[in-house]
Parts: C-alpha cells; sequence; structure tokens
C-alpha cells in the first residue's frame, strides 16, 4: 500500500479512485498512457529488465532505456529503514513486478518507492 511517506501522495484522492474503479493496474510498457497519467497515483505491472544500484538509490527499469520507459527508483533513505531490502530489489531482475504509488516524470515515468509493501513480486523470473 502507498504510504503517506511517498512524495505528493493524497490519500483522499487515491481512496477515490480507488473506490469508483479508476485506478485500475496499467501494464509498464504502455508508456503512451503512462505519460496521459503523470501526477496521479498508480498501480503499474511489469517485468524488470533491469535492477541495479546508481548513485544513491536502487532502480528498477522496465524497459532499455531508462530516459523514456518506465522506472521504479528506491532511495537510501527507504533502504536504510527496512533492513535486506536493498539485496531483494537488485534480485528482481525478470521478475513480474506490480508497484503502487505516485506516478511522476524524470527521464521517463517513474515511481518513487518508500516502502516495501508498495511492490510486490507476481511472477518469478522465467
Amino acid at each position: 500500500m502507498v504510504t503517506a511517506r511517498e512524495p505528493g501522495f493524497d490519500e483522499a484522492a487515491f481512496r477515490r479512485a480507488y473506490a469508483t474503479g479508476d485506478l485500475t493496474v496499467i501494464e509498464a510498457t504502455a508508456v503512451d498512457t503512462l505519460t496521459t497519467r503523470m501526477g496521479t497515483h498508480q498501480i503499474i505491472e511489469g517485468r524488470v529488465v533491469r535492477a541495479s544500484r546508481y548513485g544513491r538509490a536502487i532502480y528498477l527499469n522496465f524497459g532499455r532505456r531508462w530516459t523514456e520507459d518506465f522506472t521504479v527508483v528506491v532511495k537510501d533513505e527507504a533502504l536504510r529503514r527496512h533492513a535486506g531490502w536493498a539485496d531483494r530489489l537488485t534480485s528482481l531482475k525478470g521478475q513480474r513486478v506490480r508497484v503502487r504509488g505516485f506516478l511522476m516524470s524524470s527521464g521517463g515515468p517513474m515511481i518513487e518507492v518508500g516502502e516495501p509493501a508498495a511492490l510486490e513480486v507476481i511472477e518469478p523470473a522465467r
């Protein structure tokens, strides 16, 4: 579940969207659809192409071009709060995951995750 610590979180808007069915799962490769949903809370699902640490964060890329494709970022501040989370995140390559959060633009569409509950594995690597 998305928490109040997520950037730009608006709990009332999230609950309204969820209650009315406006919050549906979007495929991570549907970049055009994601682009139209910037600035809103979304549930996005896809296969992780690359999981790596860069600087002070771990990035989960769902396409070959991070500047265009969907990305999940987990910053060190969040990683320090949850022992072992960094290792679990960097092992997600090839796995299909579902992420919930506030969709923003940073090169391409991106969600910053602050809590492990916002990201779940729904299918192991092939």
